[in-house]
């Protein structure tokens, strides 16, 4: 930026105070062997010409430092957001003595009957394989995880390819450390650090619960995210078109929130 400075200035004293090629005391053979500078030191630019130059130097280096400027910012503030994420890598609960994880009935978990009119697809279960809860690395413990997709007509079969209306999601952990923990990560690694501005936590029937809007975009379309730990299970609910707190009512009943 200082270098930017340096030329910007340089040529405006250049544009402002053009050199005349003619000093006095000067040798007639002096001044016929330069005749070309002095010709241009005899005609300077008119000074709204020079105006404009030197206007126009200004506002390139005036744009190259404002870029600089914010590249650096957003290096810093990547290099922040990085710390962040490995400050909350080394938070994640012990792995000691962990206690093994059983698979449920979907029933006991999920809601497999009509919630506002949309049928269920039947739910599932996927006991395995273990939860990555640090992106990329291998496994760390046993979770187990129930889904359940509901559509806005009568369900008949899995090859049916509309986009349900919502879907929800719910996880076991060994404990209830493990299952807080596993929402820092929830719907995205990282997604605590990485997408704070768009969480929020928010009051739904007697209960604290997230909300997160990443995914909704500025006409109001989208994909919005719900999503709490009730004791050692977390729940996800997830809407493709507006949110039904109705849908949320039943599930807050079902596993109420631990925040």
């Amino acid at each position: 930026m200082y270098v930017a400075w340096q030329t910007g200035v340089a040529t405006l004293v250049a544009l402002l105070f053009p050199l005349h090629s003619e000093a006095r005391g000067s040798s007639p053979t002096t001044a016929l062997g330069s005749s070309s500078a002095a010709e241009l030191g005899k005609t300077p630019l008119p000074l709204w010409k020079r105006l404009v130059a030197v206007s126009t130097i200004l506002l390139v280096v005036f744009f190259a430092a404002s870029q600089v400027h914010r590249l650096n910012i957003m290096k810093a503030q990547e290099e922040q957001r990085q710390k962040e994420i490995v400050q909350s890598d080394a938070e994640a609960p012990s792995l000691a003595n962990l206690a093994g994880v059983e698979p449920h009935e979907p029933g006991q978990v999920l809601i497999l009957q009509a919630i506002s009119g949309h049928d269920p697809d039947g739910g599932s279960v996927t006991p395995s394989p273990p939860c990555d809860l640090r992106g990329g690395q291998q496994p760390l413990l046993h979770c187990v995880s129930y889904s359940v997709s509901y559509y806005g007509f009568p369900f008949t079969s899995s090859k049916q390819l509309e986009t349900p209306s919502f879907d929800v999601s719910v996880t076991e952990y060994p404990n209830s450390a493990w299952a807080t923990y596993s929402l820092r990560n929830y719907p995205a690694r990282s997604a605590l650090v990485t997408q704070r501005k768009s969480i929020q936590r928010v009051p739904k029937f007697g209960n604290s619960i997230y909300l997160n809007s990443a995914w909704i975009y500025p006409d109001g379309k989208g994909t919005t995210y719900f999503y709490w730990p009730s004791g050692n299970f977390t729940v996800a609910v997830r809407f493709y078109g507006p949110p039904d707190d109705v849908v949320l009512q039943k599930y807050l009943a079902l596993h109420p929130s631990s925040l």
